[in-house]
């Protein structure tokens, strides 16, 4: 874990985004240098609902303090482009 210093943890809000959250947690436990963020992105024809922007607050709420160098992003465009 050395090598590792970022960790882009994709967000949709579902069961299996939330297993990878608790894995990244888990794995990165004693490492306070791993900066990880959560990224949501919305489609490009898509404003941001604020209820997107509710859950995701809320859930870099909870893993934030687990995770300490935690941050959120939400973002238009398509996944592959951003």
């Amino acid at each position: 874990m050395n090598n590792i210093r970022k960790i882009l943890v994709p967000v949709d809000f579902s069961e299996i985004s939330d297993n990878a959250l608790q894995y990244i947690s888990g794995l990165i436990k004693n490492s306070q240098k791993i900066e990880v963020t959560l990224l949501h992105i919305c489609p490009p024809d898509q404003e941001v609902i604020p209820s997107q922007e509710q859950k995701l607050s809320e859930l870099a709420e909870r893993w934030c303090q687990q995770i300490p160098s935690c941050q959120k992003r939400i973002d238009n465009g398509n996944v592959v482009d951003t």
